[in-house]
């Protein structure tokens, strides 16, 4: 069957909803099942093989994307899952066997029952949510960075969907943030969670495990909103846990919320979303020490960081200080008298919450202590069949009368303040919101010990505890306290207090935003509304502008708070006419005369020193503005780390006519693309780093406003004692402090003319102009001494000064004798190098790459390194995260630079070179491409080059053509083998002169003494290591091997360590043939000493480069048995050093190893000679070559 007509028929099959029914019999008779694993990119696939006696079907079935199928989208993938399938049918024995069809490709699971095989595409939901999301989300890369994702179990009116939502509204309204709600189920809160942001209800079945259908969805949701720039989630109760392996994989920041007990997650079977919590969250939050010790006595120790943070108070209640009014309001509402005491309860009503203790103790109350006319009162729902039995006893005891049962209220702080003791009658109750707001207003708590969370803060006088479910204790301590009134007041006052310290929702909120902030961000509520604007306006001989400066200061949108106008000894009426303009205002001002000139820069200092404002506007006296200037570069202090932002300029003559902006100049700096067409905040030190380092990009002091504080900090150094360079020296002061904000706007007008400063300090006197490149040179080597400037931005930076001196002194800087010193610090800064691994999986070329990194970084380069998360995370990645001393990022699979998180850290660390680990030829093409569009020059690590390979990935002549281009335009091809680089040749056709070869490290020592023994347990015992990939392996061949009558009656033994995919395969295939001599021996951390146990080591291998373990094995003096392929018959030499089969196959590795077995006698001889062969070939330092060849690239 055509692919295409296979396609169109998998769709009306699809589409008609059929079963494909196969009988108990049938099956018996004619099918032998059998069921596999295979990874298709980075899917997992489950596949059900159902082979007949005279042909075969095979069955897949995966939760595949369910937006409409489209052929042209699909085609290409069906293609590789059919050569998939052949492959797989190979390892499973079917060798000869040959794809006829591919019947089905389902969404749901096969499924083997006692009478029939069914397997069937499970119910296809409606793909509304899709749409929803690709209408929300779209390709859109800006819209959605910086949001937070909020996950919520439900919308429905309890306490944890309560507190989540009250989460989303603070972080919208307190802390400006854009918000994304997911929900796992609805409820009537939905359209509240919608006014503070946007809102996913994935509308799941069931909120204790996901449908593939709902983990699709789910999936799609988060890479949409990965790729689009949402990085930090916010997990409500452990039932978000369900998604966390998700937002793991996405490279979300998460902090997990755990408001629930032990207890309640068995009784309700929320164990699988809890376990998962506490593998993936980064950081859990615990709303009290008593639930987290529940926890730790009750699941796995945990790995993530631990935190105690109670929720605190989210409601305000209207009748805080009015609580007599609300006493007397309550008492109307229910019908009461005024002398009537409120018992007061609240929440949804059922056993855990001591519903029925809460009638108890209403009953003894009501029995002994008449005289206090106590009422009970519960706000919320009821669990009816409960309800019905408690009030069914109480009319039998006859205290129903006392007993109030109202429903739900939207706002209860009436019944919060109006009551005069909480009684809290929780079994258990992790940490109620409900103690908090009786708190709030001084009412009293009375609660069990040991029932959760809230005796923690009840304790010192802040409520009453009494022993667990002794209601009898709680009648005595409620009775005592109603009549007690100083003992009342001291837990009222002391309540109130707690709460006021320690208890407010808004700081709640900051704290949670801090654990998903990168880099520890202080986080601080965004308000400027109360930001005040002091403008200060600097004049020397500028009356014929200033009518035009003050109208367009005094008629912004958002009105200054004063305007200072220090004029600098003019010798024109600039005085008379400010005095006359600036008195018809309502604006407070001062004029400020000099009798002496003093300077541009002294005039900033002066008018920061009289400014009383939150912000500093330096608007020269020449200069004008659009009326909205303000208003636009305030808002940009939102937040609260911003201490400078400006506009985009333009230029304008004496006569105010409007020209070009800045752009051109801006953008001559290299790699700056078109940041400075679209509004940015960054952080300052990257900003100084970058650009400022080059030259002064911020191009006129008017578009600009800055923190006073900062200002005031920098004193009379304001200017730095410069006199051209004295705004771009301030600016790096700012900046090394704050952010810097942007707006792409032209909202500054810079007049140039022929008395402005910038046209006097701009002359072409040579004293000038030596002053101009001398005070450049001061910035420079200020930026350079204390900030981390990259090797490229310097250089960038001393083309700028070039460039000014032959522009302004028409001769070469470097024949200029009084810079001559200054030449050399531009040269002295370290290099940085970004490592990246393609490779989603995990393997040899992985860890050389690790391996690379360290080498650079222990040679003196900054260094960084990219690598796909993996989960557990190797042991030397751990290392390097620990260590430090590498920056490291854990990417997204297939991410190569198209998240915006990745992009950031790229472009924040700014690498002079990108070192490219790949592992095949063609998996680095969409990286390259990504370097040439950023400007970033890039190497590449190729150790794996081989033909087999293409034969399986099948590459179009473009996408040859592409990658052929792509690798010439390489600084330089790295590969662990001298035969890469013909096969290179062969597969592109083209020579590459811009390859070497580099050796791979080791794991253990190069000097090894000679350590043997003769056959142990009385067999011969061959080491293998690495991945149990059979693809690239060969582990397959082997085992085919191995089942041969010869080598099971032979004593020779197979030690394998590592870990892989086709293990599962592999033990099938072992039991099916009873094969003894192959064992699995999982993985090792002292890799030296379990080498030298054996007599050599083995590799089977298709594909290969030149494997780490092959040269620790030779530094070991044992002798290796190898397939003819990569790198290894560079270091083993046949009947030398070991054994080279003649060829990759079965009877290859056959022939080989019966060579190798005939003169096993010889093998510690052979073993001496691959100690001595393996140092010919891998220097003690074999990336030396590598640092040195990068490093004069870059020079």
């Amino acid at each position: 069957m055509k692919v295409k007509d296979f396609f169109e028929k998998l769709s009306s099959l699809i589409k008609g909803k059929m079963h494909h029914r196969i009988s108990e019999d049938d099956v018996s008779k004619n099918y032998a099942v059998k069921s596999a694993n295979i990874s298709l990119w980075d899917v997992p696939f489950s596949i059900v093989l159902v082979i007949k006696k005279y042909g075969w079907r095979i069955f897949f079935h995966k939760a595949l994307n369910y937006q409409k199928l489209v052929f042209e989208r699909y085609s290409e993938k069906i293609i590789k899952i059919i050569n998939e399938v052949k492959f797989t049918l190979m390892r499973e024995g079917y060798k000869k066997t040959l794809v006829r069809s591919l019947n089905f490709i389902l969404y749901g699971k096969g499924v083997l029952l006692k009478k029939e095989l069914i397997l069937r595409p499970a119910r296809l939901k409606a793909d509304s949510l899709f749409h929803l999301i690709q209408k929300e989300i779209g390709d859109n890369l800006k819209k959605w960075d910086d949001y937070i994702v909020v996950i919520s179990h439900d919308a429905t009116k309890t306490g944890a969907p309560l507190t989540a939502l009250n989460v989303v509204k603070s972080l919208n309204k307190d802390f400006n943030k854009k918000v994304i709600t997911i929900l796992i189920q609805g409820g009537p809160l939905e359209e509240e969670f919608k006014k503070y942001g946007n809102v996913f209800n994935l509308n799941c079945t069931s909120l204790t495990s996901l449908s593939l259908s709902e983990k699709t969805a789910a999936d799609f949701l988060f890479k949409k909103l990965s790729e689009a720039g949402a990085n930090k989630c916010i997990c409500n109760t452990v039932l978000s846990g369900l998604f966390l392996p998700m937002l793991n994989r996405y490279n979300f920041s998460t902090v997990g919320l755990i408001h629930e007990q032990a207890e309640t997650i068995k009784q309700y079977n929320f164990i699988d979303a809890t376990e998962k919590m506490i593998h993936y969250a980064d950081k859990i939050v615990f709303s009290s020490n008593f639930v987290r010790d529940d926890f730790e006595n009750n699941f796995t120790k945990f790995q993530n960081e631990i935190l105690i943070r109670p929720q605190g108070i989210y409601l305000s209640n209207i009748f805080d200080g009015e609580e007599t009014v609300a006493r007397r309001m309550l008492r109307k509402k229910l019908g009461l008298k005024d002398s009537a005491k409120i018992i007061f309860a609240c929440g949804f009503a059922n056993e855990r919450k001591g519903a029925d203790l809460f009638f108890e103790v209403a009953e003894k109350i009501s029995r002994d202590a008449k005289d206090l006319q106590c009422h009970f009162v519960w706000m919320g729902e009821w669990d009816e069949s409960l309800r019905d039995k408690l009030m069914k006893i109480a009319n039998e005891k006859g205290f129903s009368d006392r007993i109030i049962l109202n429903g739900f209220e939207n706002d209860p702080s009436l019944f919060f303040a109006g009551s005069d003791i909480f009684l809290l009658t929780s079994r258990q109750d992790p940490f109620p919101s409900v103690v908090l707001n009786s708190m709030d207003v001084g009412v009293p708590v009375v609660a069990f010990e040991r029932a959760g969370g809230s005796p923690e803060i009840l304790a010192n006088q802040q409520g009453i505890l009494v022993p667990y479910l002794d209601v009898d204790s709680m009648e005595k301590e409620i009775i005592n306290l109603l009549k007690d009134e100083q003992l009342y007041g001291i837990i009222s006052e002391k309540s109130k207090k707690a709460i006021k310290e320690k208890f407010i929702f808004k700081d709640y909120v900051k704290f949670l935003l801090e654990q998903i902030s990168d880099n520890g961000e202080i986080v601080n509520s965004r308000k400027t509304d109360d930001l005040r604007v002091s403008v200060i306006v600097p004049n020397y001989n500028y009356e014929q502008y200033l009518t035009e400066r003050l109208s367009s200061i005094v008629n912004q949108t958002r009105k200054p708070f004063e305007i200072i106008f220090l004029d600098d000894n003019s010798g024109d009426n600039s005085l008379e006419l400010a005095e006359k303009f600036l008195s018809k205002t309502d604006i407070p001002y001062k004029i400020i005369k000099n009798e002496t000139n003093a300077g541009c820069f002294k005039q900033w200092a002066k008018g920061v020193r009289e400014a009383k404002g939150d912000l500093i506007w330096i608007a020269e006296a020449d200069d004008s503005c659009e009326a909205n200037f303000l208003e636009i570069l305030v808002s940009k202090f939102s937040d609260p780390e911003v201490g400078l932002a400006f506009s985009q300029s333009l230029r304008m003559d004496s006569d105010g006519v409007k020209r070009e902006s800045y752009l051109s100049y801006l953008e001559s700096i290299p790699r700056s693309g078109n940041r400075w067409r679209r509004d940015f905040i960054n952080a300052g030190e990257d900003e100084i780093r970058k650009y400022l380092i080059v030259k002064n990009t911020i191009v006129n002091a008017s578009a600009v406003l800055m923190r006073r504080d900062l200002l005031a900090e920098l004193g009379d150094n304001i200017g730095g004692g410069l006199a051209q360079a004295g705004d771009w020296y301030t600016y790096v002061q700012i900046l090394s402090k704050s952010k810097i904000a942007f707006s792409a706007l032209p909202l500054n007008f810079h007049r140039y003319h022929q008395n402005n400063i910038v046209s006097r300090s701009g002359s072409n006197t040579e004293p000038r102009s030596m002053q101009l490149l001398s005070e450049t040179f001061f910035i420079h080597e200020f930026i350079l001494s204390g900030f981390e400037v990259s090797k490229k931005c310097a250089m960038f930076a001393l083309e700028h000064i070039k460039l000014v001196c032959r522009n302004s002194l028409h001769r070469e800087l470097e024949i200029i004798p009084e810079f001559a010193d200054k030449l050399k610090m531009y040269k002295g800064k370290p290099k940085r190098v970004l490592f990246f691994s393609t490779n989603d999986g995990w393997g040899g070329s992985e860890v050389a790459c690790a391996k690379l990194a360290q080498s650079f970084f222990a040679d003196g380069w900054r260094t960084a390194l990219v690598m796909s998360k993996h989960n557990p995370r190797p042991t030397i990645l751990n290392e390097i995260k620990a260590e430090k001393n590498i920056e490291f990022f854990e990417r997204n699979a297939l991410d190569y630079g198209k998240s915006i998180r990745l992009a950031n850290f790229i472009n924040g660390f700014d690498p002079d070179i990108i070192f490219i680990s790949q592992g095949h030829v063609f998996e680095g093409a969409e990286l390259m491409k990504w370097c040439q569009s950023n400007g970033y020059e890039y190497a590449n690590f190729i150790p794996l080059v081989t033909e087999h390979h293409i034969s399986i990935i099948k590459p179009s002549k473009e996408c040859v053509e592409e990658n052929k281009n792509f690798l010439k335009s390489s600084k330089m091809i790295f590969s662990d083998n001298q035969q890469a680089q013909k096969t290179m040749e062969k597969i592109f056709g083209v020579p590459f002169d811009n390859f070497s070869v580099m050796r791979n490290g080791f794991d253990v020592q190069y000097a090894q003494p000679m350590t043997w023994s003769n056959a142990m347990d009385d067999a011969y015992k061959l080491i293998f290591l690495g991945r149990f990939h059979c693809l690239h392996k060969g582990l397959d061949m082997l085992l085919e091997v191995l089942a041969m009558k010869k080598w099971k009656e032979r004593p020779l033994q197979i030690m394998a360590f590592g870990e892989g995919e086709d293990r599962p395969m592999m033990e099938e295939y072992i039991k099916k043939h009873n094969i003894k001599s192959f064992n699995f021996c999982g993985y090792t951390d002292n890799l030296e000493a379990e080498i030298k146990k054996f007599h050599g080591i083995i590799f089977p291998s298709r594909m290969e480069g030149t494997p780490i373990s092959l040269i620790d094995a030779m530094l070991c003096n044992r002798m290796a048995v190898v397939t003819p392929v990569g790198g290894m018959p560079d270091l083993v030499i046949d009947g030398q050093s070991g054994f080279v089969a003649n060829d990759a196959s079965a009877n290859g590795i056959d022939e080989c190893l019966e060579r190798a077995w005939q003169k096993r006698s010889e093998w510690k001889n052979l073993g001496e000679n691959a100690g001595k062969r393996v140092k010919e070939v891998v220097s003690e330092f074999p990336h030396e070559q590598c640092i040195k060849t990068i490093n004069d690239i870059l020079i």
